[in-house]
């Protein structure tokens, strides 16, 4: 018995999630990669896109990505939103979980994270726009 097919298999299994990481990534300034900003709701609200979000209230964690790339998503389109500020990424959830906002904003890597931990994940969506400015946006 052979092991390639396994890890043939395998190994097409990371370069998929490394693609899918890959795409939901940015580049700064200074050339460093980092995690796209996106936003998560709740499946009930029927929002499949960012930009129909205009005048929802965002659960935002202070000094984070998503508080520097909301502002300009949502100018950039001409739409209206009420940033809801916490400390922490765990604050913010508990304001999402708790319906204080309308969308969780985040890196899309943690709001992964964050969707599992909600007692019912499968009716919470990450939209899939990106709100952080393209690398060769500049």
């Amino acid at each position: 018995m052979t092991k390639a097919p396994f890890v043939a298999a395998l190994g097409t299994a990371l370069a998929l999630f490394c693609a899918g990481t890959l795409a939901a990534q940015t580049a700064t300034d200074d050339g460093k990669a980092t995690d796209a900003v996106g936003l998560m709701v709740p499946a009930d609200l029927g929002v499949t896109s960012a930009l129909e979000l205009s005048g929802a209230t965002l659960c935002i964690t202070a000094g984070s990505a998503a508080e520097a790339a909301v502002p300009d998503y949502f100018t950039a389109n001409m739409m209206d939103y009420a940033p809801v500020v916490f400390e922490t990424a765990d604050e913010a959830l508990e304001g999402y979980s708790a319906a204080t906002c309308d969308a969780l904003a985040a890196d899309m890597a943690l709001l992964e994270t964050q969707r599992q931990q909600l007692p019912s994940p499968a009716n919470q969506v990450v939209l899939p726009e990106s709100l952080s400015p393209a690398a060769d946006a500049k």
